[in-house]
């Protein structure tokens, strides 16, 4: 049986399910983050973060390329 986990974002403090046991049905699968927002992910926090904080970074990132 595949693994979920239930944590808390360490950007926003709120509770989501992590499915990294089944990760083609994770909430963060389907994102398409750019190399700097990774980067930038990585720098910042240690563990998963929820769809709400993901988008934040994807629609940053977007903003920046627009900016470019």
């Amino acid at each position: 049986m595949p693994f979920h986990e239930i944590k808390i974002c360490p950007g926003c403090q709120k509770q989501f399910e992590c499915k990294a046991g089944s990760i083609f049905l994770c909430q963060c699968f389907d994102m398409n983050l750019s190399a700097e927002a990774r980067e930038l992910i990585q720098q910042k926090y240690d563990d998963c973060l929820c769809i709400v904080c993901l988008r934040g970074f994807e629609k940053m990132a977007l903003a920046q390329d627009l900016k470019s």
